[in-house]
């Protein structure tokens, strides 16, 4: 887990931030369900043109600019 937190904040990873979305949105790897900070990471890469953030933001009905 502090691989990928590392990569999407120091590295701006895309791949890195969708997968820290995943994680919080879905409260997956033992890390407790916090849907708003999932969404946070979620839009960061769909802003940097993540294509799996942006179709599971779209299939969620959340806009990347909120």
């Amino acid at each position: 887990m502090n691989f990928i937190t590392k990569a999407a904040t120091e590295g701006d990873n895309n791949s890195a931030q969708f997968h820290l979305g995943d994680i919080y949105y879905n409260g997956k790897c033992k890390i407790p369900k916090d849907e708003n900070e999932g969404i946070k990471w979620l839009r960061k890469a769909a802003l940097r043109n993540n294509k799996k953030a942006i179709k599971l933001l779209e299939k969620l009905g959340i806009e990347i600019l909120g």
